[in-house]
């Protein structure tokens, strides 16, 4: 009975620990990237993707059109979204890196970065601390 209380906490502990090291891997990513891109520049929404995921959802990626560095680029955002949060022909505000152009990130989907990291540390936080609970009851 001792040994099953140790591994389901251990089992507990350890995802709970891999979702916190998930989450604040994401959150240093996305501040990274969020303070590499200096350059502002107003982009146009000029299409959308449609790009299924594992299961039979998926998520809609707007590409942004803008002008950097001399260049008029087209770049897909690497965050997409379900249901869509952008329209095609739309003005937005975007951030760039000016040593790699084709690095940008929209103010608008700050938010949604942090909920994503937020979730993943939270129940992450909460699977470590059950795990740790489990486990120093398994041992009293």
């Amino acid at each position: 009975m001792l040994d099953a209380r140790i591994f389901i906490s251990v089992i507990f502990g350890g995802i709970g620990l891999l979702f916190l090291v998930i989450g604040f891997i994401a959150a240093v990513f996305f501040r990274k990237r969020r303070e590499n891109a200096s350059a502002i520049t107003t982009a146009r929404v000029a299409g959308i993707e449609w790009r299924r995921g594992n299961d039979r959802g998926g998520c809609y990626y707007p590409i942004f059109e803008y002008y950097a560095n001399g260049c008029v680029r087209r770049v897909a955002s690497s965050f997409g979204s379900n249901p869509c949060r952008y329209k095609e022909g739309e003005e937005v505000e975007i951030h760039y890196n000016t040593q790699k152009p084709e690095q940008i990130w929209a103010e608008r989907d700050e938010g949604m970065k942090k909920l994503f990291c937020g979730i993943f540390i939270g129940i992450g936080g909460l699977f470590f601390v059950i795990g740790i609970v489990m486990g120093i009851a398994g041992i009293l």
